[in-house]
């Protein structure tokens, strides 16, 4: 009895001590896994992100590392026009691909804010602000992104084209969207 209760002990004391290692790593690195994210962000859009902080979370998005942007407003293609607000986004990263810089977005979740859909009258869509990239650059250093979370949304769908103008409020969704 008592070698069970030692090797018990000694497996919570790795557990831990692997656990503690893994944060103090991320901590350590926190700037670079931040500026890895915002130079992989700003290399897929064409329009504007503005952010008021970045920060990272432990604890959030666990065993994934979420890293937090509060003050989030994210310009649609259009002029004048945004396409996503919000108090808080988070960006949950697959830590193992991190060791080797890639941005593996397990999921993208967004609390309380607005995201604006629009179509205008010759049919484009203030969504068309992801650059297109080359097949040959899908190498280290990528950005994919698995699935998204809304948490206290409002949508506002406008369709100039089909006369539409909506307003839905999300409280929960989760799932995955793909944009063409």
């Amino acid at each position: 009895m008592k070698r069970i209760k030692k090797i018990v002990y000694y497996f919570v004391v790795l557990v831990l001590a692997v656990l503690a290692g893994g944060f103090l790593g991320i901590y350590i690195y926190k700037d670079e896994i931040i500026d890895l994210l915002k130079e992989e962000v700003n290399k897929t859009l064409k329009t504007e992100l503005e952010v008021e902080k970045i920060d990272v979370n432990f604890l959030k998005g666990f065993p994934n590392l979420a890293v937090a942007f509060k003050g989030v407003k994210f310009h649609s293609a259009f002029d004048n026009e945004m396409l996503l607000e919000g108090e808080h986004v988070f960006f949950m990263l697959n830590v193992m691909d991190l060791l080797e810089k890639d941005i593996v977005i397990q999921r993208l979740e967004v609390d309380n804010g607005k995201l604006i859909i629009h179509k205008n009258k010759k049919g484009k869509n203030n969504y068309d602000v992801f650059a297109t990239t080359e097949a040959s650059d899908s190498t280290s250093g990528s950005l994919d992104l698995q699935s998204v979370q809304l948490n206290n949304v409002t949508v506002v769908h406008r369709d100039e084209i089909n006369d539409i103008n909506a307003t839905y409020l999300i409280d929960h969704l989760l799932g995955s969207a793909q944009l063409d």
